[in-house]
């Protein structure tokens, strides 16, 4: 019987909520959101939650924006911005 290992042979280990919010930046109770929200997939090994590295570079491949994307992001008025037209006073 041939068992394909769920890990590639490159070990890197899980994540912990607490080290993912270090990688990533962000706060442990946002990572947390993330997680319960199923933005982050997620293992519940033995009473606590790990985090596979390959998800998380998954997840952050969804998330990233070239820098064309931005610049023209940036350079485009928001709709919500409004100009009102201009009053005369008389």
């Amino acid at each position: 019987m041939n068992v394909t290992p769920i890990r590639p042979e490159k070990h890197r280990p899980f994540f912990t909520i607490k080290t993912l919010a270090e990688y990533v930046t962000l706060s442990e109770r946002t990572v947390a959101e993330l997680i319960a929200k199923g933005d982050v997939p997620s293992y519940k090994l033995a009473g606590a939650r790990r985090i596979d590295p390959a998800d998380v570079d998954a997840w952050l491949a969804r998330h990233r924006t070239d820098a064309q994307t931005v610049r023209d992001s940036q350079r485009q008025p928001s709709p919500e911005v409004r100009r009102r037209p201009a009053t005369h006073h008389r």
